[in-house]
């Protein structure tokens, strides 16, 4: 079924993949708004928000290939119109980590757990993660252990250097992406949004300032700031709005060595400075690395998207 599937898929054009796409989204969007209720007397009083939605998600595959990904940020304004929308993006330097550990705890609840941990994480534990990498291409070692970034040759096709690092997957082939095109996400939505929808915040902030963070979430869908300090917690529960101690984006207890850490820094500077430049007024707090390889082209390609991008959120 699902091979038949594939070659239909294929034998259909572009533009009739994407009709098709639109078309049974829009009629399944009714039973999937139905998960989030709100009563006809509370709509206009009462928000409901969705967090990490699968549909988004350009590094699943079977939405990259049936162009879901392509018409989600069109028909998400075409169908919530009022809808706004909260990116938060992380250092690329350590969101493979963040990634990988956050893989094995989603496939731990699986039943074929083992399989499922080698094929899309990479690795069956947190020890596995600089193999992982390593075989990942993103970062080698010489004879000697000495790591550093591997070369950003160009790749098969006339892949640019910079696409060969964001196409690295964790497991191979049917792995989740190290970390992805964080520019290439906000060209697609911020495209199709009208200006102030789409607010791009960055997780270190969260760790840095939580209560500043969330009043601009606040202000974003038109609440006033709260009085975070003042705020009491739920009696006898751990619930918090935002919690350090529990949240997934918490530092490991296992520390990466100052040499994996350099590399991983080293190896990912491109993508660092390919979002600085495309955004300089986000000032993401990344900080990039020295070195021959930091100085790689960050292979930005400023097009009208990028000057549109700009203008939507450099107001």
């Amino acid at each position: 079924g699902k091979r038949a599937g594939g070659r239909a898929l294929a034998e259909e054009s572009p533009a009739a993949v994407q009709a098709r796409v639109i078309a049974d989204l829009a009629s399944a969007w009714p039973r999937y708004a139905s998960l989030f209720p709100v009563l006809r007397s509370e709509v206009g009083r009462v928000l409901t928000f969705e967090k990490s939605a699968g549909y988004t998600h350009t590094r699943r595959k079977g939405a990259k290939a049936s162009g879901l990904v392509d018409v989600v940020p069109t028909l998400a304004h075409r169908l919530m119109p009022s809808a706004r929308f909260v990116l938060i993006a992380r250092d690329p330097a350590t969101l493979p980590r963040s990634r990988y550990q956050q893989c094995l705890r989603q496939m731990h609840r699986h039943a074929r757990a083992g399989e499922l941990m080698t094929q899309k994480c990479g690795g069956s534990v947190d020890a596995d993660f600089e193999q992982m990498v390593l075989r990942s291409g993103v970062v080698q070692a010489d004879g000697s252990g000495v790591l550093s970034p591997a070369p950003l040759a160009s790749g098969p096709g006339g892949a640019s250097p910079l696409a060969r690092l964001l196409a690295a997957r964790m497991g191979g082939p049917s792995g989740l992406l190290l970390v992805e095109d964080a520019v290439e996400t906000l060209l697609a939505w911020g495209s199709a949004l009208r200006e102030g929808r789409l607010l791009v915040l960055f997780t270190e902030q969260f760790g840095s300032d939580p209560f500043g963070m969330m009043n601009q979430v606040l202000r974003h869908v038109g609440l006033p700031s709260y009085n975070w300090p003042d705020a009491v917690r739920v009696p006898n529960s751990t619930r918090w709005t935002y919690c350090l101690a529990t949240s997934k984006s918490v530092a490991p207890k296992r520390k990466l060595s100052a040499a994996w850490e350099a590399a991983l820094r080293l190896a990912y500077t491109p993508v660092i400075r390919r979002f600085k430049e495309a955004l300089p007024c986000l000032h993401a707090p990344w900080r990039e690395a020295a070195g021959e390889h930091a100085g790689e082209a960050a292979d930005n390609k400023d097009t009208g998207a990028h000057e549109e991008l700009r203008r939507k959120m450099c107001p």
